[in-house]
């Protein structure tokens, strides 16, 4: 007879937490759990080069690390970097209840989100629940991670065939594989048959998805309308609607859906910098130097703190400096303005001194103010 305790011997734990207390009180919990191999990191790259070493079948994951990189941050990098295995499973776990921060770690779909503090009896549940889960899927996971799409397809098919008992993830998942292989077009009628049959928000998100591959930008709207109170889906699918907005040519529109997205999940980092440049091409200066700003915090500790963040603020500080002073504004505001953007630039020429094009992308913006600032 099967125990929970063999479903754990032998997979590989990452527990990623800035508490020594914490870590080690997991660790006690999941040795009681037959957890035999357990690796632990304080720090959020720590446990990123730790998963890419081991690739970790269970990783538990703090949100707030405190100081630093936090796990929302994270997750985003692994999901976005493709560097978290489909087979992985990824456990968010915090003491954070701030609603804006669930909807941000949500965006990127963990296996589970467990909140502190817990019993040893919740999280064997919720691990044994993840675990029965992800068995189903292990096949189709383990194809797709190799990026044999043809095998995967397969197997999702056999799934289906079969009687599989989560038919909605499994149409999902061979939707979400045909689009990997670019055949949008039967991509869409799955997710349309999973419709059909379940009428889930993420096979709403999918075919949304699907027909914006397929530059059929008003279905794909009429989609993501679906998930407009949608807690947990709403930031992606606002995302998403704003980019159908934009090929159409509707900016407006499409920053409108983006302040949406933003609102929904505060501290997204893409949603953030995504606002912040279409803001800035529709010259609502205000709001883009806002989320330039949001943009430039939320990059502290990740891979995305580059000199050009500061450099586009300083842009748009500029262009907004520019503006108030010809349409005949207080010149003090003006002054001020294009006095911050010439802070940031020298600041990002001493830190950038042997990069070239960092400064010659600095020194042009830079030109701007002093012209505003009328200093030959």
């Amino acid at each position: 007879m099967t125990t929970k305790q063999d479903h754990f011997a032998k997979k590989h734990f990452l527990i990623a937490d800035d508490s020594d207390a914490f870590r080690s009180s997991i660790k006690v919990m999941l040795h009681r759990l037959g957890v035999k191999y357990i690796d632990t990191a304080s720090v959020g790259r720590e446990a990123i080069l730790l998963y890419k070493q081991k690739c970790h079948e269970v990783v538990l994951m703090d949100f707030n690390f405190g100081r630093g990189t936090n796990g929302q941050q994270i997750l985003a990098e692994m999901v976005e970097k493709n560097i978290l295995k489909r087979t992985s499973i990824f456990v968010m776990v915090t003491a954070e209840n701030e609603r804006a921060a669930v909807m941000s770690a949500l965006e990127y779909r963990p296996d589970d989100y467990i909140a502190k503090p817990f019993t040893f009896s919740e999280l064997s549940k919720r691990l044994a629940k993840a675990v029965k889960y992800h068995n189903v899927f292990a096949r189709i996971f383990a194809a797709m991670d190799r990026k044999n799409y043809e095998r995967a397809l397969e197997c999702c098919e056999n799934n289906i065939r079969t009687g599989c008992s989560y038919k909605p993830k499994c149409l999902r998942l061979k939707a979400d594989v045909l689009s990997k292989m670019k055949k949008y077009t039967e991509a869409r009628a799955t997710y349309e048959e999973s419709i059909k049959e379940f009428p889930q928000s993420l096979a709403y998100l999918g075919l949304g998805k699907t027909c914006f591959k397929l530059k059929q930008f008003d279905e794909a709207i009429d989609a993501f309308e679906q998930l407009k109170d949608n807690d947990a889906l709403k930031a992606e699918a606002f995302d998403w609607f704003a980019q159908a907005h934009q090929e159409k040519g509707e900016y407006l529109a499409a920053e409108k859906a983006l302040t949406h997205s933003v609102k929904a999940s505060p501290r997204s980092l893409k949603h953030q910098k995504r606002l912040a440049e279409l803001s800035h091409q529709n010259e609502n200066l205000e709001r883009a130097t806002q989320a330039y700003r949001q943009t430039i915090k939320l990059s502290k500790h990740t891979d995305h703190d580059v000199p050009d963040n500061q450099v586009k603020l300083a842009d748009c500080l500029a262009d907004w400096s520019d503006s108030v002073e010809r349409i005949g504004k207080d010149k003090t505001e003006s002054a001020s303005l294009a006095n911050e953007s010439v802070t940031i630039l020298n600041q990002v020429n001493r830190s950038n001194k042997s990069d070239d094009k960092v400064k010659l992308k600095s020194n042009l913006v830079l030109s701007r103010a002093y012209t505003t600032l009328k200093n030959k």
